[in-house]
């Protein structure tokens, strides 16, 4: 049995590209995806947290997928889009340069990455597409407990994180 699907069943992933380098975010993890918008920084953020949006009410924190791995910086442009996903307890902001389709993943087309990127916790697996690979996030892993607490304690001082009175 794979560790990324029950027996037999496919996984469903949203694939999306930074530059030539494509990743995958399970679909049960996406709750939209809109055009990019004006990002607000706030101080005392992780370095790849570049601010916060206002998505109907709620703040969310905008990750820089290409600040978390170490990619070159590129400014966010009208073509940029925002992915809005649940990483662990909290929502968050992908930026993604393209996001290009929904992946059906037949068990038999991925690899756990424990098998192939034992030391990059962020990924769950590593999908063969017939062009290429596609790494599969672990949205659950993507912020370290770091990045979590400077998150928290930057939204708590501006009077919007789960501790603000």
């Amino acid at each position: 049995m794979n560790a990324l699907t029950t027996e037999g069943q496919t996984l469903r992933v949203l694939g999306y590209r930074l530059g030539e380098d494509r990743f995958g975010l399970p679909v049960d993890s996406v709750l939209r995806i809109i055009r990019a918008v004006e990002v607000t920084p706030v101080p005392g953020f992780p370095s790849c947290a570049i601010g916060v949006i206002n998505v109907q009410g709620q703040i969310m924190p905008v990750i820089s997928m290409r600040k978390k791995f170490n990619l070159p910086d590129k400014p966010v442009r009208l073509s940029t889009r925002f992915i809005i996903a649940k990483a662990g307890t909290r929502s968050v902001v992908l930026v993604a340069d393209e996001v290009e389709t929904l992946f059906e993943l037949a068990p038999g087309t991925m690899a756990d990455s424990s098998e192939i990127l034992p030391s990059v916790p962020q990924f769950r697996g590593v999908a063969k597409l017939p062009d290429g690979l596609l790494l599969i996030h672990d949205l659950a892993r993507l912020l370290s407990f770091d990045e979590e607490k400077l998150i928290d304690t930057s939204l708590s001082s501006i009077g919007t994180g789960p501790h603000a009175s």
